[in-house]
């Protein structure tokens, strides 16, 4: 934090941070929080909704819309995940309708 300061205020850079702070550890955690205040001006929360996601992931046809659906009652977001599973769907189904 020390250095974005320095860069942000002797330098005037313009920084963005990215950051997952689920997978900070517990010390890293508290020391953000107590620095971040002094240092960042703004913060972004990146949290799309699953409806989000599957409309910009999946296909516009019948299997992918009932493919949407359990995807909503399983609350997935990640776009990731979305398509693996998308891919997974497609090539399981003709093995399916044996």
């Amino acid at each position: 934090m020390g250095l974005i300061d320095q860069l942000k205020e002797q330098r005037r850079c313009k920084i963005v941070l990215i950051l997952n702070d689920a997978s900070l550890k517990e010390v890293s955690s508290v020391d953000y929080a107590r620095l971040r205040e002094k240092v960042i001006d703004r913060e972004l929360k990146f949290a799309p909704m699953a409806a989000d996601c599957t409309l910009l992931a999946l296909r516009k046809d019948q299997f992918s819309k009932l493919l949407r659906d359990n995807l909503l009652k399983l609350n997935i977001n990640n776009i990731r995940i979305i398509k693996k599973i998308e891919k997974l769907a497609f090539l399981l189904t003709p093995k399916l309708a044996l």
